[in-house]
This record gives structure tokens, C-alpha cells and sequence, in this order.
């Protein structure tokens, strides 16, 4: 059994002890009835938090089952004593009995998810995570950051595939959770492309652009562009496309669509051109102030490309400039292939993309001068095609 199998049933059963010591007043129950036996089965499960009183947890839990024999933590206590003791055929039968009277037992359910960890087997291991949160959707918060660091684990993918292929009904919380919190973003998108759960979940179009996000953050750049051809709906011609269209602005489809700045100082947003009927891009920088405030990824192959910009207005005052910047993106490094000035007017310059070069961004930056108005800019179209 490696550690990581280990550790994602292991403590889960730890969590399921604490939780039950936190059952609500079991000892008054215990008060005004001395044979009640889901109080009494609640103390025994409470014994279980520290070896030495394993044995006076045990005897209540028989107890218990003297009691009432349909009593489901009871049994679940007894299974815990018997793999406490390495007897782990004794507590699958115990457990057995448990799940006959119930699958909502928390104790049973994350002894289960312990023993077959102990087995090894993975399947098992999951498809009780599965039952555990099916029957009980307040453990999400225990149990689903447990579940969400082992799908980064290439041992337990194939099995997550299987299992997310359900639609389990925590499976959403889960992908959201996974998407935000991931350390390896990339096996994360690989999980999910191969199982093809976004087309079944109702915010798919929301997880998938967390996603692209987070790989981008990651600079996991051939990852991010595997991830969005694989997406229903998206279309390929954005990975080489500069266009203005309600596509290529959607935010669901960012950093692959335009995303725009919305500082106090800086910003740009889509507008609708009077003149083309077309969306466009409105920016504008306060005196004094400078930055990028629109970007677009790009999966450009080496070669020559002939950038394009028409801007309808550019207005400000001394020092006042905009321009669109082509950076290449290898791992964290980014290095600048070329700039193209915007003034008023069509504007073009052939730019040189290197072939080792992974992918790109393309930047509108926009400064306001020292003039007191600052800077306005109206790009009514741009466009970048292979020449050469």
C-alpha cells in the first residue's frame, strides 16, 4: 500500500472519530435512559479517540446491540476495535452488518473507506468516499479536500475517470474545489477532458474557465491549449485569432478571449463601433498613468505575422501613447518579440514569432502623458495573419 492510498482513507477515519465525539449530548441521553442504545453506541465511538479505552468502547457497544440489535454505529464501533487489533476480516464483517441496517452511518462509512486503504485497493477506497458523501452531504467539507489532493495522484486518475463518469451528486463541489486548490493544475484538466464531465455538469462553462485560468497562472501553457480544444463549443480558430467578436470577449473563454483591466487608473472595455456595427475596444489611462489593459493568449507556429490595428480615436496630451505588445511565453520567462505604436488610422508591421516559442500574449497598453485629460483610445479592428 504507498503512503498516498494510505493517507486518503486513513484519515478520513480519524475525521469520522472526532466528528462523532462532537454528537450532541449523548451522556444526557444516557441520564434519563441507561439502556438507550444510540447513546450508548455514540460513548462507545467516543472511546475510540484513545487506545485505552478501546475495551470499555467495545463492551458498550455490545452493549448497545443487547439493547437494540439494529443499532449501526454499534457495529461500526466493534469493526473499529477489530482493525485496531489488525483483525480486518473480523471488521469487514462487523461493517457488513452495520450497512445492511444503514448506509448513512458516518463511522461505518469512513471505517470502510480505512479498511480498504489497508487493502490497497483504490476502487474500493473511492467508491466508499462515494457512499460517504452521497448519504451525507455535510461531510463535504470533511471529506472532499481529502478526495480533491488525490486526483492529482496518477495512480488513483483512471479510477477518478470511472467514478466522476457517475455524476455523483458531489461532483460539482468537488471539480470547483479541485480547479481553485490545485498544485498540479495540469493533471487536474487532463482528468477532466478524459472524462467528459464538463458536458454534464450545469456549470461547466464556469469550471472550464477557472481552469484555463489556473493553467495559465501555472504557465502550463500546452496544457491550457489541450484543455480548451477539448471543450464543447470552443472555437479553435481563438488560439490564433486577434479579432474583436462577442466570442473572442466572452470572459468564460479567457485568457484565451480578450480580458480587460478595470483599475481606477487604467481601463478597457468592449464597446459597439457606430461605424462597423462591430464590437470594439475602448480604453482609457488617467495623467500620468500606464499599464496593460487588454491581453489575448495565443498558439502561434514560428513564422512571420502581419499584425493589423484601426483604432477610430486616440486622444492626449504630451507624453500620451498607446501600443499592442507581442510577448513570447516559455515556462515562467516572458520575452518581447515586437510593438506596433497606435496612433489614429490603420497601422501594420510584420512581426517574427521564433519557432521554440511555446505561446503568446498579445497587450494593449495605453498611457495617459502629463497632459490633464489623459488618454482615450477607440481600436475598431485588429487582426494578425501568417505571411510567411
Amino acid at each position: 500500500m504507498t503512503i498516498a492510498t494510505f493517507g486518503l482513507a486513513y484519515f478520513a477515519a480519524v475525521d469520522a472519530v472526532v466528528g462523532i465525539a462532537r454528537v450532541r449530548n449523548p451522556d444526557l441521553a444516557l441520564m434519563l435512559d441507561a439502556g438507550e442504545p444510540r447513546a450508548l453506541a455514540q460513548v462507545a465511538a467516543r472511546g475510540l479517540a484513545a487506545p485505552e479505552t478501546r475495551k470499555v468502547a467495545n463492551a458498550k457497544a455490545y452493549t448497545a446491540l443487547r439493547h437494540q440489535l439494529l443499532t449501526p454505529m454499534a457495529f461500526g464501533v466493534l469493526a473499529s476495535t477489530a482493525m485496531s487489533e489488525k483483525k480486518f476480516d473480523q471488521a469487514e464483517r462487523f461493517l457488513a452488518a452495520s450497512r445492511q441496517l444503514s448506509r448513512r452511518d458516518e463511522l461505518t462509512n469512513m471505517l470502510y473507506i480505512e479498511l480498504s486503504g489497508v487493502r490497497g485497493d483504490v476502487p474500493a477506497i473511492l467508491k466508499n468516499y462515494d457512499i460517504a458523501l452521497r448519504t451525507n452531504s455535510d461531510l463535504e467539507q470533511q471529506l472532499l479536500p481529502r478526495l480533491v489532493a488525490a486526483m492529482e495522484i496518477p495512480q488513483f486518475t483512471q479510477d477518478f475517470i470511472k467514478l466522476v463518469r457517475t455524476n455523483p451528486p458531489w461532483l460539482e463541489g468537488a471539480l470547483a474545489l479541485a480547479v481553485d486548490t490545485s498544485r498540479s493544475p495540469e493533471r487536474i484538466a487532463q482528468m477532466l477532458s478524459a472524462s467528459g464531465v464538463l458536458t454534464k455538469s450545469p456549470n461547466s462553462r464556469l469550471i472550464a474557465a477557472s481552469m484555463l485560468t489556473q493553467l495559465a497562472r501555472a504557465s502550463k501553457w500546452g496544457a491550457a491549449r489541450s484543455f480548451y480544444l477539448g471543450l464543447h463549443g470552443a472555437p479553435p480558430k481563438m488560439l490564433q485569432s486577434i479579432d474583436i467578436t462577442s466570442a473572442s470577449t466572452d470572459p468564460l473563454w479567457a485568457p484565451l478571449s480578450w480580458s480587460f483591466a478595470n483599475d481606477a487608473s487604467v481601463e478597457a472595455a468592449v464597446y459597439q463601433s457606430e461605424s462597423t456595427g462591430r464590437p470594439g475596444i475602448s480604453a482609457i489611462a488617467l495623467s500620468g498613468e500606464r499599464g496593460a489593459v487588454a491581453r489575448k493568449l495565443l498558439f502561434l507556429s514560428g513564422g512571420q505575422y502581419a499584425l493589423e490595428a484601426t483604432t477610430a480615436t486616440f486622444s492626449g496630451g504630451a507624453g500620451a501613447s498607446s501600443e499592442l505588445a507581442l510577448h513570447c511565453l516559455n515556462e515562467t520567462r516572458w520575452t518581447i518579440i515586437g510593438r506596433m505604436q497606435l496612433t489614429r488610422g490603420t497601422r501594420s508591421k510584420i512581426l517574427a514569432v521564433p519557432a521554440n516559442c511555446e505561446a503568446q500574449m498579445l497587450e494593449l497598453e495605453i498611457s495617459g502623458g502629463d497632459g490633464q485629460n489623459g488618454a482615450e483610445l477607440l481600436v475598431e479592428k485588429l487582426d494578425l495573419r501568417k505571411v510567411a
